[in-house]
């Protein structure tokens, strides 16, 4: 994490990307996203190369009863936060922040980054390395609760600009996170959790899009 930090500063540093929030487009997202996953990726090989840094795998083979139970269950989350976030009066800090004027004509460059890229990049990360650096190999979920909850609060995290003031909003963040974890578990991989950010993120830029217009 503090590796992709790193490598937004230095693309702040050297003017690849403004340093307002409200004034990066989607070129300035890929760029920021490409560089965080290719230095990360990096360095994570070369963890795995000289140390035995784990890598948790692409998993088991998906059958059409895990997409099924794998998309319900997603639905289950999402209208528990938006439930959640209804009562709080909070939208999610992409709505406020983004400038639809930004978006240009890079519409599908804005797909690509937000709903392909950022999705396998975040599940190689936190379910991929993260969280396969801490379960305990073929043990049952709920004896990997705290390595769930803790890569999902990483994940929440690194979504977040400020957690004092963004805390409630990062609860549906938390629950996505622990959701693509089960899966990691029970598929022992990433392929059905990447498969399952991809859909969320590529319904969630279709809705910010949407909403942007009105």
């Amino acid at each position: 994490m503090l590796l992709t930090v790193g490598a937004q500063f230095l693309l702040f540093y050297f003017d690849f990307i403004p340093r307002e929030a409200k004034q990066i487009n989607t070129v300035h997202m890929f760029i920021i996203i490409a560089c965080q996953a290719g230095l990360f990726l990096c360095i994570a090989g070369l963890f795995q190369i000289f140390f035995k840094f784990d890598f948790y795998g692409f998993g088991d083979e998906i059958s059409g009863k895990d997409l099924l139970l794998g998309f319900a269950g997603l639905i289950g989350v999402d209208i528990i936060s938006a439930v959640f976030l209804s009562l709080i009066g909070q939208v999610p800090d992409q709505f406020k922040e983004f400038d639809p004027h930004l978006l240009g004509s890079n519409i599908y460059l804005f797909m690509f980054t937000v709903a392909l890229l950022g999705p396998i990049y975040e599940e190689i990360i936190f379910r991929g390395y993260i969280l396969g650096m801490l379960v305990k190999p073929d043990s049952e979920i709920l004896k990997n609760i705290l390595p769930i909850i803790f890569s999902s609060l990483l994940f929440m995290a690194a979504h977040l600009d400020d957690i004092s003031e963004n805390f409630f909003i990062g609860v549906p963040l938390f629950l996505l996170g622990v959701y693509f974890s089960f899966w990691a578990i029970r598929k022992k991989g990433v392929m059905l959790p990447i498969l399952l950010h991809i859909t969320q993120n590529f319904m969630a830029a279709l809705a910010m899009m949407y909403q942007l217009k009105q």
